[in-house]
């Protein structure tokens, strides 16, 4: 595997380590560490190169793509104290995971990412953990605003997912699915169908959320 280390600054154009082992790692804030995509494709694909691959610390923006506008991963992901800002997608706006056979996203922040399924981040096939993380003002033009899990194993908690919109589950849009949402606050989502949280053949463990004002 092979470790890239960011400083502080902007840094314009994709990453694609499609196939590698690779760790992208910001060296400073993340609030002045920007990857910067050029609006034609995902700006950040990682995955499937046998080991673990990560990116922490930095704002990833400006991507535009099928699967991921921000970042794109499947196989061993971790994505820690990230920032996804103002990226498009069919799946996952700010982020999708996919075959991600152990992912873990934690201290993240998406924010005005745009995605038919997913307006932050979309998940299917895939098994491990979404924590501690915001999620404000995303859109999901079919399902989702927030999270639009699929066919996965997930346990999420520590989240707010506030101010998100989508065609059907405002906040979270999970189908298929099993695992655990706590202590958690889904508040003032939009969606023509279910505003807050809707699933569909879906078992998940709730405790200690709130889940209020959403329309």
């Amino acid at each position: 595997d092979s470790t890239i280390r960011v400083d502080e600054g902007n840094y314009y154009g994709n990453v694609d380590a499609a196939g590698k082992s690779v760790r992208i790692v910001g060296q400073g804030d993340p609030a002045a560490t920007f990857l910067i995509g050029d609006g034609t494709t995902t700006t950040v694909v990682l995955g499937d190169g046998g080991l673990q691959s990560e990116i922490s610390g930095v704002t990833v923006l400006g991507g535009n793509g099928v699967d991921g506008g921000g970042v794109s991963c499947t196989g061993d992901c971790l994505i820690d104290n990230c920032g996804l800002t103002d990226n498009v997608a069919y799946f996952g706006g700010g982020l999708a995971l996919i075959d991600a056979h152990t992912f873990s996203v934690t201290n993240c922040t998406f924010t005005d990412n745009t995605g038919d399924w997913g307006g932050g981040l979309y998940v299917v096939d895939s098994v491990g953990s979404i924590t501690g993380s915001m999620f404000d003002n995303n859109t999901a033009l079919a399902g989702g605003g927030g999270i639009s899990g699929w066919d996965s194993e997930l346990d999420m908690s520590g989240l707010t997912v506030v101010e998100c919109s989508g065609d059907q589950g405002g906040g979270l849009h999970i189908y298929t699915c099993t695992g655990s949402l706590a202590d958690s606050t889904i508040s003032n989502n939009f969606a023509q169908t279910t505003g807050g949280i809707q699933t569909r053949d879906t078992t998940i463990d709730m405790s200690s959320n709130t889940i209020t004002l959403n329309h």
